[in-house]
C-alpha cells in the first residue's frame, strides 16, 4: 500500500469504528422495555467501547501516516533523534511503542515498508530501513 493511501484507509476505518460505536450506543439507549435483557445492553455497551477505542486508535495511526512522516530515526529507544529532510524534528525522544506495519508481507522491499511508532506521545512513521539506525551509519 502506498503512503498516500495508507492514511486514508486508517482514517476510513477510524470513521467506520466511530459510526458503529455511535450506532451501538443508540441501540443501548433506545432499548428499554420488558423484553430487553440487562446482559444484552451490557454486551452492546462493551462492544461500543471497544469500537470507539479502535476508531480513535485508527485516527491516531492516520495522523502518523499523514503528518508524522520522518525520514530517519537515529539513536537508541531512550533518546532517539527524528530527522525530516536532514533537520531534527525532535531530539532526545523516548520511543514508547513501535509496530512494523508491513512485516508480514515479504514481497514489499525494505524501502517501502513503514514503521508506526509513538515518541513523546505523538504518532510518527518512518521507513523500516531508516528506523533506529546508528549515528555513525547516518554520517557515512
Amino acid at each position: 500500500m502506498s503512503d498516500k493511501t495508507r492514511w486514508k484507509v486508517s482514517f476510513a476505518f477510524g470513521l467506520l469504528g466511530l459510526v458503529m460505536a455511535v450506532y451501538l450506543l443508540d441501540l443501548v439507549l433506545n432499548s428499554a422495555g420488558p423484553n430487553v435483557d440487562l446482559s444484552f445492553r451490557a454486551l452492546l455497551s462493551i462492544s461500543a467501547a471497544v469500537l470507539l477505542a479502535a476508531g480513535i486508535f485508527n485516527f491516531y495511526v492516520a495522523f502518523a501516516f499523514k503528518y508524522g512522516v520522518v525520514d530517519t530515526v537515529v539513536g537508541p529507544f531512550e533518546s532517539a533523534t527524528l530527522l525530516r529532510s536532514g533537520t531534527p524534528v525532535t531530539q532526545g525522544a523516548r520511543i514508547q511503542f513501535f509496530r512494523e506495519v508491513d512485516s508480514d508481507n515479504a514481497s514489499i522491499p525494505d524501502e517501502a515498508r513503514r514503521v508506526f511508532f509513538v515518541a513523546q506521545l505523538r504518532p510518527w512513521s518512518c521507513a523500516t530501513n531508516r528506523f533506529l539506525i546508528d549515528a555513525q551509519q547516518e554520517n557515512e
